[in-house]
């Protein structure tokens, strides 16, 4: 579906994308510095209840981070990646960032394979972990703010307790 309408700036077309049956369809005013999003079709305040649910995604997606997190330290802490040199070999480096494929072709040896294959999952377990790390920070922060804006309380706690039961009624009936 395509929407087209005209604001400040001139005519402008957007994508609609459908959700779970609800459309949401906005777009930004780029002159605003506060991006403040002009929703066509929520326009419903933020209540208790929508921010205990933003909280509690928050809280699951920090779950996901850090679970991959930890997963990609245990591969990192395990022996085999412990037992690699630290630096990539000079005689090595030149396949750092080539393909999978690229490198099958290019070296015949197995263990050569072998040991440039464990150095680069290395390298991309210490960047999985960084990412973690940095998409938890990300979640912290939004975390705190969504906290903020709902006190600690009788208000907060009777909203979380619906969320986790809206939330568990849905896993409940998908079965």
């Amino acid at each position: 579906m395509t929407l087209e309408f005209s604001a400040a700036g001139g005519a402008h077309t957007y994508e609609a994308v459908s959700m779970t049956g609800v459309i949401v369809a906005a777009y930004f005013n780029k002159k605003d510095t506060n991006m403040a999003l002009q929703y066509l079709t929520n326009t419903a305040p933020s209540t208790p209840l929508s921010i205990a649910r933003d909280i509690m995604y928050k809280e699951m997606e920090y779950a996901q981070y850090d679970n991959e997190r930890s997963i990609y330290q245990g591969v990192l802490d395990s022996e085999s990646i412990q037992a690699l040199p630290e630096e990539w070999p000079d005689e090595l480096v030149q396949y750092k960032n080539m393909s999978r494929d690229e490198i099958c072709s290019k070296i015949a040896d197995a263990g050569t394979l072998d040991l440039v294959g464990l150095l680069q999952y290395r390298d991309k377990a210490r960047g999985h972990v960084a990412a973690c790390i940095f998409e938890c920070n990300r979640i912290e922060t939004i975390h705190g703010h969504l906290l903020e804006q709902l006190p600690a309380g009788p208000e907060r706690d009777a909203a979380l307790a619906q969320a986790q039961a809206d939330r568990d009624a849905q896993i409940a009936k998908a079965g």
